[in-house]
């Protein structure tokens, strides 16, 4: 069984948290700073991104999903973490950490 762990911004150290991770994308989205982007996102996004031409071919939508972003963080937006489980035949179970406890999203029958 395959697991991924898909943290918000996953690249960062732990020790920053998802919602320290999310300020520095938003901020470096918002000034449309490729390399601390580059640093922020997953050896997988930066080769879809690659092949979709890189950062510099969305530099107005990234500096909107900064904008975005940011707004979200000051409103009080909580990143959570998230684990896709793969169950095989394109099967999977989302868990998601909520109230201190792992929780079941979705997947179920």
């Amino acid at each position: 069984m395959a697991v991924w762990a898909l943290l918000l911004g996953a690249c960062a150290p732990a020790a920053a948290g998802p919602n320290g991770t999310l300020r520095r994308y938003a901020d470096a989205a918002m000034r449309a700073d490729g390399a601390a982007v580059q640093a922020l996102i997953s050896e997988g996004t930066r080769q879809r991104t690659a092949q979709s031409g890189g950062l510099e071919v969305v530099a107005d939508e990234l500096k909107a999903e900064g904008e975005s972003l940011q707004a979200a963080l000051d409103g009080g937006m909580r990143p959570g973490i998230e684990v896709l489980v793969g169950l095989g035949e394109g099967r999977a179970v989302e868990l998601r950490i909520e109230d201190g406890r792992w929780r079941i999203v979705s997947g179920l029958p």
